[in-house]
Parts: structure tokens; sequence; C-alpha cells
């Protein structure tokens, strides 16, 4: 069985990396994360208002919030990665991107429309001029950076990455980047970082964005030989999830929030990429965790169909008033191994051969999402 899954799901066999592995394993926790925001809303119906459950699930919500950072971070390392190491035509560097992210997202596009049509959903306009404009504007992936909401719900997140796609190599040549010293670029990064979170009106709602930068700031840190500990890299990760549970309010609580999950998300990802074989880089390079990151854009676009298949089901055979609370708890391992089937699929037969393939392998690694 594990030769099986190894030779569908491994994307290095036959290669010892103990960082990539490790890369990979925290691909794995950030989709288990947004897996559980998703879950938690979900299954609502079946947790008691003001209750124990209700707590635990609200603390849960919080935690899974903080996936899709650390996939921004994963984002902002590897792709900077890939262009700092080496200069690349600007069209080729994007088609790449598009051959990346456009083949599962269609597959999982289309489906969303169909049920959309079918059923009739809100989200779709009832004329057919703002219909068609609407349809577009998702295929665009405007969702997210604009005030659109997206037909399929994590796709606003994708908005993030392309404009990152966008914007990073005119800024590394604009800059001359890459003929610049480490210290000089990473001070240029921290000014950067620093003027996002402490001037929110420039990124309004869009702070989030500086997670790509310290994701950058990751790399000119291993670049300059300078090693984060295991210890140091678990202690900060592990603030980074607390601080989640801090829920700050007023106009500052954007910024300390995403200021925590930069930080701490950064030093993750930076003693991840030690050469050298810790407790840290074991645990991320566990073969379960790693196949799932491998799989983790396939698994982070078609779980959320998974999951309301999987609520209908629920809802007819155990309806919420019936063993509240516990159901909650029961049904989430259930649940959760059977948004892998799906995703799996996708994953097999259209990410895999239609983004993965030998001609663009190298740089579909360099992708978080």
């Amino acid at each position: 069985m594990n030769h099986w899954f190894a030779m569908h799901f491994e994307l290095r066999r036959g290669q010892v990396d103990t960082p990539s592995h490790a890369m990979e394993g925290l691909r794995g926790l950030a989709v288990t994360l947004v897996f559980l925001v998703h879950y938690v809303t979900l299954t609502s119906p079946w947790v008691t208002r003001d209750g124990l459950t209700d707590q635990w699930a609200q603390y849960i919500h919080r935690l899974g919030n903080a996936g899709v950072d650390l996939f921004f971070v994963l984002s902002g390392y590897l792709i900077y990665r890939t262009l700092m190491t080496r200069p690349q035509p600007y069209i080729g560097f994007m088609r790449r991107r598009i051959r990346r992210i456009y083949p599962a997202f269609l597959v999982v596009f289309a489906v969303h429309l169909a049920l959309a049509l079918s059923m009739g959903s809100s989200k779709l306009p009832t004329d057919g001029v703002e219909r068609w404009i609407y349809i577009l504007q998702n295929l665009l992936l405007l969702p997210g950076l604009f005030p659109i909401e997206p037909l399929i719900a994590v796709a606003w997140s994708l908005s993030y990455e392309f404009f990152f796609y966008i914007a990073l190599p005119f800024w590394i040549s604009g800059l001359r980047l890459r003929q610049q010293p480490a210290s000089r670029r990473i001070l240029l990064l921290c000014g950067v970082a620093l003027a996002m979170l402490l001037t929110p009106q420039i990124l309004g709602s869009h702070i989030r964005m500086t997670l790509f930068v310290a994701g950058m700031m990751v790399h000119e840190l291993m670049q300059g030989g300078r090693r984060v500990s295991a210890a140091t890299g678990m202690t900060a990760g592990l603030l980074a999830l607390a601080s989640t549970q801090l829920a700050p309010s007023g106009p500052w609580s954007g910024t300390c929030m995403t200021g925590s999950l930069s930080v701490g998300f950064g030093l993750l990802c930076a003693a991840s990429l030690n050469h050298q074989t810790s407790k840290l880089t074991t645990i991320l390079s566990w073969p379960p965790i790693r196949w799932l990151g491998n799989m983790s854009y396939s698994y982070y676009l078609m779980h959320g169909l998974a999951l309301h298949a999987w609520v209908n089901v629920l809802a007819r055979l155990a309806p919420p008033d019936q063993h509240p609370d516990a159901l909650f708890w029961l049904s989430m391992l259930p649940a959760f191994m059977f948004t892998l089937l799906p995703s799996a699929a996708l994953f097999l037969f259209v990410e895999k051969p239609l983004s993965l393939t030998s001609s663009s392998a190298a740089p579909s690694r360099a992708t978080a999402t």
C-alpha cells in the first residue's frame, strides 16, 4: 500500500532532500488547517450555542484561518527563490504559473458553475450580461484583490497568489535586487514589510500580502548562511498559531495578527530548510503529511465541495437536533478522510499530468497553493 502511495503521490521518488521534504510537510500542515476552518463553519448546526463545544469550535476556526497565511509565506519563499536563482523571461515564467494554476482550477470552477446554474446560486447575477461578466471575473482570478464574491470560496487567495506572480518579476528587475548585496536586500524587505504593517491604509484589507514578503525574507536569511534552529522554528510556529486565539480588536488588530504570523511562520519555514536533520524536519518529512502537501493545491480547491456533500449526507442521517456536539467531534476525522478522495482524484487525473509533468516539474514545485 505504501508503495502505491509513493508511486502516485511522491514528486521526488528516489531522491533524498530533507529541506524539500519538510516544505512538502508544511504544505500538508497548511491545508489541514484550511480543512479545519471550513469544517467548523459547515458543521456549526451540530454545535450547541455558547456551550463548551462552541468555544472549542471557535478556537479551531481561528486556528484554521492561519492555514492560508502559511501558504502565503511558502509561496513568497519559493517563487522569490525561483526568480532570484536565475533570471527568467517574463512570458515563460508566467506561462509556467498559468499552467500550474489553471488546469485544476478550471475543472473545479466548471463543477461549481454547473452546480450554481442547476441549483440557482445567489452568487450568479440574474442579468445575462452581468452573469457573463461575473464568470469572466472569476476566470481571471479577480475576486480577492477586488470586492467580488468568488464562485469558489477559497479562490480569493489565488487572486493574491497571481498578483504576486505578476508583480514580483518587475519588482526584482526594477530594483535590481540580484545586483544588490544581501544586507541591502534584507533591509529593503524589512522596510517594505514594516510599511505594509504600519500603514494599513496602503493595503487596506489586503494586509496579508505582507506574508509573501516574510517568505522572501526566509530566502535571504538562508542565502546568507543564517540558520534557524529547529527549537526556535517550532517555538515561533507554535506562538504564531497561539496568537490566532488572542482575537485583538481595534484598528491595529490586523497589523498585530499579520505581524505575528509573518515572523512566526517565517522562522518556522527557515528552520524547516535547515539541511541538518532535526525533530522538526523528521516530523514534517513523514510520508503521509508530505503526500498531502504534494496534492495540497487539489485538496485546497476540492475539499469544500466534498465537505458540502458530507454535511448534506450527515444532515439526512443525523439531523442537527440529534446528538448535537457529539457528532461535531465524531464526524471530523471521517469528514477529513472523505475529502481526500475527490481531492486525490483531481490531483492524479488533472493536476499531476497537466501541471506537474517533467517539463514543468521544477517550477511547479515552487508554488505553495
